[in-house]
């Protein structure tokens, strides 16, 4: 299966949005879910966070901030 290109017209976004990004991407692929995440929604905030170097719980408090064009690949 190849993968979904991610639009990349957006030089900096909200981590929010990248989460969003993320979970559109999940949710638009047949896929099961396991190892703690139940859904495109938590599996996108852990990919998301890991990204980040963060715990899934500091992510969420950081939402409305921006992460460069680099770390939204």
């Amino acid at each position: 299966m190849d993968p979904i290109p991610i639009p990349t017209n957006l030089s900096v976004m909200t981590i929010d949005a990248c989460c969003q990004r993320v979970q559109d991407v999940l949710e638009s692929a047949d896929l099961h879910y396991g190892h703690g995440a139940s859904d495109a929604q938590s599996e996108a905030l852990w990919i998301v966070s890991k990204q980040l170097e963060q715990s899934p719980s500091e992510t969420l408090e950081q939402l409305a901030f921006t992460i460069s064009e680099e770390l939204s690949q």
